[in-house]
């Protein structure tokens, strides 16, 4: 079930540790609705909030690309209030100028990457 991994991803994400929000949340956003179970089966962690947390982390650890699909995914859904939509839209405006930076300097993140780690 999702609702836990989505619950431990989100205290990850809140305490600043999002490469372990970020696994827990791409975890939970890979599970698929429980059909047969009806108890505690909170729609909203599998229809849009797991992909959210894995957006939000995403985002946070650099991976801009992952991030802004993510969130194009999620506003191009119904299920998202409008304030939902305001902060998710928001989430995606900030990986663009990472990912035009990454265009328009191809190779400066391996390079530095690389730099970083020598």
């Amino acid at each position: 079930r999702a609702e836990p991994l989505h619950a431990i991803a989100s205290r990850y994400r809140t305490e600043e540790r999002y490469q372990l929000g970020y696994q827990f949340a791409q975890r939970a956003a890979e599970i698929p609705f429980p059909e047969t179970d009806s108890l505690f089966v909170f729609s909203d962690i599998y229809a849009w909030r797991a992909l959210d947390e894995l957006a939000v982390c995403a985002s946070r650890l650099g991976k801009h690309p992952e991030a802004f699909e993510a969130c194009r995914r999620l506003l191009a859904g119904s299920a998202i209030s409008d304030n939902d939509r305001k902060r998710i839209a928001g989430n995606r405006d900030w990986s663009v100028p990472a990912m035009l930076e990454a265009v328009a300097h191809p190779g400066r993140g391996f390079i530095l990457k690389h730099l970083r780690s020598a």
